[in-house]
Parts: structure tokens; C-alpha cells; sequence
């Protein structure tokens, strides 16, 4: 086995045949089913929640309001630990929210014998708010009178912004927030503005969860795509040890990001303490999972360029304004990853400027989702790329292949350099192929002669950044060799990161033979303390 060999998948006949088994598959006959009252304000404060009626509907044995939940503030990113403050992820949100942040916010739970009785008796709860204005993009968040979060009082989040030098040397500084059309407040940096809206992933699998105590320990089955950062935000949220929580990841019916995040499984495991370890499930419909779990990041962004007359591109400047939403999420690490990418495709020859914000605002909360920022960015930037082309009656092809970056760059964030770059054989290989010269002049002939219907043949570049900093050492492992290393990395799962992470990409790309098994057992997620859960940022489990 290895590169260029195909490989069947260890999980193709189950998914194929209909027989693999997603969380909802694996709820017991006998658990409880949870309801989420959810509010019907976008911003405000919870006064009171009454749950008389309710009490008395069939089949409740709980209810948990807002009031009833630890004063615990939590990580919901599906990041490994930072060890370094400065680095860490947001601890924002509470199991179930007193200050209302968006309209759908988790404010009280009903625990009953069936869906059917938890949703009839989540109908009778009856909540009071004191309501305030919603503001729903970041001008009208940041600065407003409304604070969302106290530790961050004028609602943003946070800010990447520095400058390039030609040299490559990066000046880091703190701007202010901004929708002006010149970055930076710099008359040679006018952009164009292009908004992105907030998406989601739409995956077929809604998010669904369950949780019981076995013993002294907490067992939580989730359709999570990293049940090792899922099971320490649990224990966090909770108050439990994290070796007496267990998390177990089975078949993931889609993912795209969106299932990274800590969602419902501390509510659904703070439900089955109160109930005596008994199993609590919640399983979300389509509109809670539109609405209660995460988009991608909606992006206002202005992009600025300038060529010479020769094709060449001097000055280029972003700047990109992120809607978080109401909860930090992944914090500013999409907007941050996107703003820097804008400067690795293509080169400029004097100062390149990026500035970037990330805001609360009173929506859904964003997070990642497949490219993590750089779709946006890149609808912007090669948007403006093509104008830049047809304003000056520049070939797109030639003006792009004349300003990318190639083989010896060195990135000038992360200090790495490419060693090799395929990006020009690419293009000029899709050039040919869709016979692109050809059709330009055919099609440009057409359309000066055809008022109603037009042809067109465009293209675009897309770049994604993965590096390893240092050259990645391949050496020769037992079973036993392995299998030793991965024990002791589940006796340390807080501080397991880059190690590990390259390991297993390499054994699941069959770079090293005869671990198929292993890596099968990494990939169904069994976090505890006798096994190690790693997760996925990709899409392997869908």
C-alpha cells in the first residue's frame, strides 16, 4: 500500500449498504428526550421564566431554565488547547443564556418521556425579556450602547491589521473599525466593496446528542467531528473531571466545519446528572440546526489594487469586517486567516496593507466551514482581479500568471518558503484544455453582434494555506511502537496537537503499511482515558 494505490474505505460497504450507525441510530429505547425553549427576542435580558403549566404536562421529569445552570462560561471552538493566553479560544457562553443574543438563544430545557411530550411542554414555558435594539451588522454593533459581552464593551472582538513591506517584513498595528472606502485611511488604497453573506453547511445529519453516567463517569455520544476538544469543553462546562467524561463519535452524517463546535452536549449531560445518570437525547430539527448551530462568517470586505502600465501590481490593501454573531466561536481566526491569505497568491512591489474585524453582532453565531474565510476572500480578491484585467483590456489568464507568486516565495506571516508551485503548470494546462484563446476572440467577436444573448469563458484562482514549518521525518514504527505512542499521547489529550495530527495523515494516506486498523479506531472518535479521540476538521466522516 501507499501513494498511487487505490485503497478501499474501511467504512465504504457500511455507508453503502445502509448499515452504519449515526448518533440518532444509537439513542437507547429507554432515554428521555430534551426540547430547547428557545427565545423570541434578538437582544435582551431573561427576567423571569415561568414553568408552571409545564410541570404539569404528560410525561416531564425536568426542566432546567437559565437560572438554573453552573455560572460557568465555556470554550465552544473545536481547537486544540493553547497553552498561550494570547492564543487561547473565548470563554463566552453559558449552557443556557440569562442575556439573550440572538433570536433563537438557548434559554430553558424540558426533559420528557418522549420528543412529542418535551415539545408540547417546551410550548407552555413562558419567558419574560427586557428588550433591547438588534444589531445585526458590525456598523451598528460596534460603539453601540448595547454591550453584548463585558469583557468586550464595544463589541468587536477583535482585529488583525499590519503592513508588508516589498522586502516581505511585517509591521503589526492596531487600527480602529472602519467601512471607509480607503484602507487605512491610505489615498492609494481606494477599494471596491463586495459583501459575502452568512451561509450554512446544510449537511444531511441534524446535530443530535446524547448523555448517561455509567459509574462515576459521563458518557456522551456525539455527532461532533472532534470529540477530543468536545470532551474537554464538556468537562469544563459541567465541573467534571475531564478523565470522568467519555465522548464516543460514531458515523458523521456530514460535518463541513459547522459540527466542530461544543453545541448541546454539556445541556444534554448537565440533564442526566440532575436526572441520576439517566440518558438524555436531543436530536435538533432542520430549523434549530439552521438556526441554533453555526453559518459561516458573513464578510464585508474592501479590496484595494493597482497595476502599472506594464501588467505589474504595486499597491494592494484589504480590509475585511467579520460578523461573528453572537458567540466567539472560532474567535477571529477566520477573518485573521483570510486577511493574511489575500497576500500569498499574488505579489506587489510596494506596501501591502491588511486590516480585519471580527464583531458580535445579534445573529446566529459563525465559525468554520469548508475553506475557513477563504472563499469569501477570494470572491473579492479574483473579482478584482478579473476587473483589473477588462478595465485595461488585459488577457485575465496572462495579467494573473504575470503577478503570481511561485517557487521561493516566502510567506511573510508564517516564514515559510515554497519550495515548489505548480500553480503556473495548472493554469496554463486548463488553458488548453478549455481551449481558452480560441474562444475568447470567437466569443468576443459574438457578443459585439448579439444585443440580447452573451457568451463568456472566465477563470479564477484559489489558494489555500498548509504548511509544515519543518520537513516532516518519516521513520519506520512497529504496531507495538505506535500503538505505545498513542497510549501515552491519550494520557496527555490536552497537549496532543502537530505531533500526532501529522502522524495520522500520514498512516491514513498509507504512507506507512499495515496500521489500517488503528487509524480506523482514531477515526470513530472514542475519547476517554483509555483511548484517543483526534477528530477532523475535514469531511472524511460524512
Amino acid at each position: 500500500m501507499g501513494v498511487g494505490t487505490s485503497v478501499k474505505r474501511l467504512d465504504a460497504i457500511q455507508k453503502v449498504t445502509g448499515s452504519a450507525k449515526y448518533v440518532e441510530d444509537l439513542i437507547p429505547l429507554d432515554a428521555l428526550h430534551m426540547k430547547v425553549v428557545h427565545s423570541t427576542i434578538a437582544n435582551g435580558l431573561v427576567t423571569a421564566i415561568d414553568t408552571t403549566e409545564a410541570e404539569r404536562m404528560p410525561g416531564v421529569e425536568l426542566i432546567i431554565t437559565c437560572f438554573d445552570v453552573p455560572d460557568v462560561e465555556f470554550v465552544t471552538a473545536g481547537h486544540p488547547l493553547s497553552l498561550d493566553p494570547a492564543h487561547a479560544d473565548t470563554r463566552d457562553k453559558l449552557i443556557l443564556a440569562k442575556r439573550v443574543l440572538y433570536y433563537g438563544d438557548d434559554v430553558a430545557a424540558v426533559i420528557a418521556d418522549t420528543p412529542l411530550n418535551a415539545q408540547l411542554a417546551a410550548e407552555k414555558v413562558k419567558v419574560s425579556y427586557e428588550t433591547y435594539a438588534p444589531m445585526l451588522t458590525p456598523e451598528a454593533s460596534v460603539g453601540a450602547d448595547n454591550v453584548m459581552h463585558a469583557f468586550r464593551p464595544t463589541n468587536e472582538l477583535a482585529r488583525t491589521d499590519f503592513s508588508i513591506s516589498p522586502e516581505g517584513d511585517v509591521s503589526w498595528y492596531t487600527g480602529t473599525f472602519s467601512t471607509d472606502e480607503k484602507i487605512a485611511g491610505r489615498e492609494d488604497l481606494c477599494g471596491e466593496h463586495y459583501a459575502v453573506p452568512a451561509v450554512h453547511a446544510c449537511h444531511l445529519e441534524n446535530n443530535t446528542c446524547f448523555a448517561y453516567m455509567d459509574g462515576r463517569r459521563m458518557v456522551v455520544y456525539s455527532c461532533n467531528q472532534v470529540p477530543h476538544t468536545l470532551r474537554r469543553n464538556i468537562a469544563e462546562a459541567i465541573g467534571m473531571p475531564l478523565g470522568d467524561v467519555r465522548v464516543v463519535k460514531p458515523f458523521l452524517g456530514g460535518g463541513f466545519g459547522n459540527k466542530q463546535d461544543t453545541m448541546y452536549e454539556p445541556l444534554v449531560a448537565l440533564a442526566s446528572q440532575r436526572l441520576g445518570g439517566r440518558c438524555v437525547a436531543i436530536t435538533l430539527s432542520r430549523e434549530e440546526t439552521f438556526v441554533n448551530t453555526r453559518t459561516r462568517h458573513g464578510f464585508d470586505m474592501t479590496i484595494a489594487a493597482a497595476a502599472d502600465e506594464a501588467g505589474d501590481l504595486t499597491h494592494r490593501g484589504i480590509r475585511i469586517n467579520s460578523n461573528g454573531g453572537s458567540y466567539a466561536a472560532h474567535t477571529h481566526a477566520v477573518a485573521a486567516y483570510a486577511v493574511t491569505s489575500n497576500f500569498q497568491t499574488y505579489k506587489a512591489s510596494a506596501v501591502q496593507i491588511g486590516e480585519s474585524s471580527t464583531v458580535y453582532t445579534n445573529l446566529p453565531s459563525a465559525a468554520a466551514m469548508r475553506g475557513y474565510g477563504i472563499p469569501q476572500l477570494n470572491f473579492a480578491m479574483e473579482s478584482q482581479m478579473e476587473d483589473i484585467a477588462r478595465r485595461n483590456g488585459w488577457d485575465p489568464i496572462d495579467f494573473r500568471l504575470q503577478n503570481i507568486n511561485e517557487a521561493g516565495f516566502v510567506d511573510p506571516f508564517d516564514k515559510f518558503t515554497v519550495r515548489t508551485c505548480g500553480l503556473r503548470e495548472c493554469v496554463e494546462q486548463g488553458r488548453r484544455l478549455c481551449d481558452w484563446d480560441r474562444k475568447r476572440k470567437e466569443y468576443d467577436a459574438f457578443n459585439k453582434t448579439s444585443p440580447n444573448l452573451k457568451k463568456g469563458l472566465g477563470m479564477a484562482l484559489f489558494s489555500y494555506k498548509i504548511a509544515q514549518k519543518k520537513p516532516l521525518r518519516i521513520v519506520t514504527l512497529t504496531r507495538r511502537d505506535l500503538e505505545a505512542l498513542l497510549c501515552a499521547a491519550a494520557g496527555r489529550l490536552a497537549q496532543v496537537r502537530t505531533d500526532i495530527f501529522h502522524l495520522c495523515g500520514v498512516l491514513s494516506h498509507g504512507l506507512l503499511g499495515g496500521f489500517q486498523h488503528i487509524v480506523a479506531v482514531i477515526r470513530h472518535g472514542l475519547a476517554d482515558g483509555a483511548g484517543l479521540g483526534l477528530g477532523s476538521g475535514d469531511d472524511l466522516g460524512r
